[in-house]
């Protein structure tokens, strides 16, 4: 079965539950609207991957029965019951469930909100607790019918992104990202009301927790075609003033235009982002590298005695303020490696392209190593995507001969897509009957080394079945 086989299974199989719901909340007495991205998708002549429901005429009790019944053998997940919220997944496809309720600020933490569940009051009410209009687009599960009480569908056929209520917007700062996302993936502007809204509520995010970030630049970075347009709403809007000064400061430097005719460092960003995404649609860690990939330029671009400007050490320098966001971003240890690493090494291959004819295996070993756990096809995806950056949009592209040779020599060495597998293991050195111990390690460490040195793997075996014991072998393998 193709990928896009297993796509349309999966969302099949999601779709019939959400019927399924929607026929089952009808017979009691109820009615079930799909609302949200799932409606947006629709209206936008795409297929949603998840769903929104909203439970409309029935007690919280009587909701409940009905979704244990239709989750079955799938887990029913009451992640907010007090605030009338149930999660369930079907096959890789979420469908969130919800009862219409009233929301109350009582402080700056998300925790501070009470909830005051009431199914019998209506959509037009319920839409009016929604953050944007387009979010707000009702459709009956079973009938089809449209309930539109804010007027989302006009907005997004105008591409507008617009706040339903001023006076209660304010009460959770994460719309400010949200509205990041929501542009990007559906090519929205705020009106100058919404877009008011959003810069007073940036400083508010500080008081959220971390995790309730990362979702929303996922959903960027993976669901819109153009991510730029969110990065540039994010910009727009003072977010990266309260996150990352060195991002913040990208639009202020500029560049040579001999190797950069596209601008300052901030333009040559964006066109990077798009043209990750255009080359990795799903690897979020590329996008987020191609994102961070220069803000090392902030501290270290200067003009030269030529009056060239340069930037020379920006790859390492940016690691920190990358590591620094992603962070505080919510985005976990893993990530932060594989994106500070691709950031790190993000020249590397024109480096050792220019010196192509000297470099042996040994330096793309080293290479992998250091990027683990990121990997070179990764390093050359973001590599790519910024000499694709480094030109006026629209116009010619440079060409990228160091990304085919690194790739065709990492292919060889099968490390394109992982780190250097020992040649040496502890099992080899059992097998040779000597006693385990710290040398074993020290052996199989100069092992690597040799070979990342130049030594051939027949030379490293060859003086494990020949030395009399690991001592022997260790200052054999080490010599040069």
């Amino acid at each position: 079965m193709s990928h896009n086989d297993r796509g349309r299974k999966n969302t099949t199989s999601a779709a019939q539950i959400v019927h399924d719901i929607g026929r089952r909340v009808a017979d009691q007495g109820g009615d079930a609207y799909l609302v949200g991205g799932a409606v947006i998708s629709e209206l936008s002549g795409r297929v949603p991957d998840n769903y929104d429901l909203e439970l409309h005429g029935l007690e919280q009790t009587t909701v409940e029965t009905i979704l244990g019944d239709v989750a079955g053998h799938e887990p029913l997940r009451m992640e907010g019951r007090s605030y009338g919220v149930y999660r369930l997944t079907v096959e890789g496809i979420d469908i969130e469930c919800s009862l219409p309720r009233r929301d109350s600020k009582t402080g700056p933490r998300h925790p501070d909100v009470t909830a005051s569940i009431d199914p019998f009051m209506g959509v037009a009410a319920a839409a009016q607790r929604r953050d944007f209009t387009i979010g707000a687009i009702y459709k009956h599960v079973l009938t089809g019918q449209i309930e539109d009480p804010t007027g989302g569908r006009r907005d997004l056929a105008k591409h507008v992104l617009r706040a339903v209520d001023d006076r209660t917007f304010a009460d959770d700062p994460l719309r400010a990202v949200r509205a990041v996302q929501l542009a990007g993936r559906y090519d929205l502007q705020p009106d100058l009301r919404t877009l008011a809204l959003l810069r007073s509520l940036v400083p508010e995010t500080v008081h959220l927790p971390p995790e309730r970030f990362a979702p929303e630049w996922r959903k960027l970075f993976l669901k819109s075609e153009h991510p730029s347009i969110g990065l540039r709403l994010a910009k727009t809007m003072g977010l990266y003033r309260i996150w990352s000064p060195e991002l913040d400061a990208l639009d202020h430097i500029e560049q040579d235009p001999e190797y950069h005719p596209e601008g300052d460092v901030w333009t040559h960003t964006l066109l990077v982002v798009d043209e990750a995404k255009t080359r990795s649609p799903q690897e979020l860690e590329v996008h987020l590298a191609a994102l961070l990939h220069d803000t090392g330029k902030s501290t270290t671009t200067r003009t030269d005695e030529r009056g060239r400007i340069i930037a020379y050490g920006h790859e390492q320098a940016g690691c920190e303020p990358a590591q620094r966001f992603l962070e505080r971003q919510g985005f976990g240890a893993d990530s932060v490696s594989v994106v500070t690493a691709l950031i790190r090494e993000h020249m590397t291959p024109h480096t050792l392209y220019r010196e192509k004819d000297m470099v042996h295996d040994g330096a793309i070993r080293r290479l992998a190593r250091r990027l683990s756990p990121a990997t070179i096809d990764q390093l050359c995806v973001l590599a790519s995507a910024d000499i694709a950056g480094s030109s006026l949009p629209g116009g010619s592209r440079f060409d990228f001969p160091s990304g085919d040779w690194l790739r065709d020599r990492a292919r060889a060495l099968k490390i394109e897509h992982q780190a250097p597998i020992p040649i040496i293991h502890g099992r080899d050195l059992l097998a040779r009957g000597w006693k385990p111990g710290p040398i074993f390690g020290q052996i199989i460490t100069a092992a690597e080394l040799a070979i990342e040195n130049g030594r051939t793997e027949t030379e490293i075996k060859d003086i494990i079945a020949d030395s009399p014991d690991p001592d022997f072998a260790l200052s054999a393998i080490q010599k040069e």
